[in-house]
């Protein structure tokens, strides 16, 4: 009990256990634990506030509530505190990638620009190149090209022809090195052939003469050898002759044997003859046996013949029976089957004849019914004509007193229209005077802009002749003539520029030579 006093719980101070006494006294003396919103409700009451204790509740609460939210929204380790990084982290992103897409557009808007200030160039270019000076030019340089192309052209063939003479003299010293060399070859092959055929004709000589040798040694061998060979056929016959003698002696011996034989087989062929009649009597009765059978077989084959032709004759005499009888049938079927046919193509005619009268009926009640459609229609259109002309009538009279007041009226109008006229004259003698002074300024810019056009144009075309001479063009005459040359019809205007019209007075006083009575248009 001591050690179970003295024990402390984790997360509380150890202090001095309690005693016995201590413990019984406490629960001695019962005390009264209140929660502290009752506890704040009876204070209130006794204080006697108006304000209602949940009220200070809740205003406690929310004080709390807002210092602890004022205090924590500095944090960076709550939900909320990662949530505004995030925020601001995003805002940041979002700022950075702005301003990195404005920079894109810059960048894209000053690469636009000069694609933009490209594509004018090239177009002015093109436009200048439009002109007829710049085309005369060109066309001076294109001749100038043209006349060193054939000049190029002229100093190539003459190469050509040079390299194929020298091709041609070289294929006649090959072709004649070549004859030499196969006269040379046929020649050699002529003397080969002469040496070969002495070479054979020797070889042949030499081949008779061992023939010759080998022919009279082949007679002497046979001559040899028939001698041997009549040597030998004399000892052979001297056998033979024994031989033949000593064969006679054997033969009358064996005479005598088969004098004896000779009766033993007379005796064995008496019974041998006896065996061979039995043999044979047995085989003819054998064949006799089996010829029988052999009839017995035919005479039954025929009877089943006979059998079956009987059977034949029956079911085709059954079959030509029952083909009479479906060929009536048929036949009385066909004759049911015409008089239904007949019957109804009567009843068709019949119904035509009907429909015809039906619709002959048909035809004159329509014919009646758009004849009347017709007589109304008539009537109709003949009131609505009538009814057109009066309308025509009156809008004829409407017409007239209109046409009459609208005379009077232009009559009214014309006197003040004169009065216009006049100032209407006037201010264009004004206009007229200040459009001439404004045309001789502007020939005068537009002369100030030739000599500016010119002087551009000189460069221009020094700048392809010193391309023309780069590229080799010998002759640059066409270039320095279409470059020197002023004699040019005028251009279409372009955009921006001024044209001439017709208009009365000369806009050029003390110039003679230009046209009379033209003043710039813009």
């Amino acid at each position: 009990n001591k050690m179970a006093a003295s024990t402390v719980l984790h997360g509380r101070r150890q202090g001095t256990p309690r005693t016995l006494e201590q413990t019984t006294t406490l629960k001695a003396a019962p005390t009264l634990v209140l929660k502290k919103d009752e506890w704040s409700r009876l204070q209130d009451q006794v204080k006697g506030e108006e304000v209602p204790w949940q009220t200070r509740r809740l205003e406690e609460r929310e004080r709390l509530h807002q210092s602890s939210q004022q205090s924590v929204s500095e944090w960076t380790n709550t939900i909320i505190g990662q949530r505004q990084q995030k925020l601001q982290a995003k805002a940041l992103r979002e700022q950075k990638e702005e301003e990195r897409r404005v920079q894109l557009d810059i960048e894209e808007a000053r690469f636009q620009a000069e694609k933009r200030k490209e594509a004018i160039q090239r177009a002015r270019a093109l436009q200048y190149a439009q002109t007829d000076r710049v085309k005369g030019l060109q066309s001076g340089v294109l001749l100038a090209e043209v006349l060193r192309e054939r000049d190029q052209q002229k100093i190539v063939k003459q190469q050509r022809e040079e390299a194929l003479a020298l091709q041609e003299l070289e294929l006649h010293k090959f072709t004649l090195m070549s004859l030499a060399e196969l006269a040379k070859e046929e020649e050699e092959s002529k003397r080969k052939e002469r040496a070969s055929a002495l070479h054979l004709a020797t070889a042949q000589i030499e081949q008779a003469s061992e023939r010759r040798q080998h022919r009279a040694t082949s007679r002497k061998q046979q001559l040899e050898e028939q001698q041997v060979l009549d040597a030998r056929a004399t000892q052979f016959r001297a056998e033979c002759d024994a031989a033949e003698e000593a064969r006679r002696k054997h033969a009358q011996d064996w005479k005598a044997t088969l004098s004896d034989q000779s009766r033993i087989k007379a005796d064995i062929a008496a019974l041998q003859g006896t065996l061979d009649a039995e043999d044979e009597a047995r085989r003819r009765n054998y064949v006799a046996s089996k010829e029988r059978l052999a009839e017995l077989k035919y005479h039954k084959e025929m009877e089943r013949i006979a059998e079956g032709e009987r059977s034949r004759h029956v079911v085709v005499a059954k079959l030509e029976a029952s083909m009479d009888r479906r060929e009536a049938v048929e036949e009385q079927a066909r004759q049911r089957a015409v008089e239904e046919k007949e019957a109804r193509e009567a009843q068709a005619e019949d119904e035509k004849r009907h429909k015809v009268a039906a619709s002959v009926a048909a035809i004159r009640a329509h014919h009646m019914a758009e004849r009347e459609r017709l007589q109304q229609q008539r009537a109709q259109l003949h009131e609505e004509a009538e009814k057109e002309r009066r309308e025509n009538e009156e809008a004829d009279r409407a017409f007239a007193s209109k046409e009459r007041e609208r005379a009077a009226g232009q009559r009214q109008n014309r006197h003040a229209d004169d009065t216009d006229y006049i100032d209407t004259m006037a201010l264009h003698r004004t206009q007229r005077a200040a459009a001439a002074e404004d045309a001789v300024a502007e020939r005068e810019a537009l002369l100030r802009a030739t000599a500016i056009e010119e002087a551009m144009f000189q460069e221009f075309a020094a700048r392809e002749l010193d391309k023309a001479r780069a590229r080799g063009c010998a002759n640059v005459i066409p270039i320095a003539r279409a470059a020197a040359s002023t004699d040019v019809k005028p251009s279409q205007p372009q955009m921006g520029e001024t044209i001439m019209k017709r208009g009365p007075g000369n806009p050029f006083p003390g110039q003679t030579k230009m046209r009379m009575g033209f003043t710039l248009k813009h």
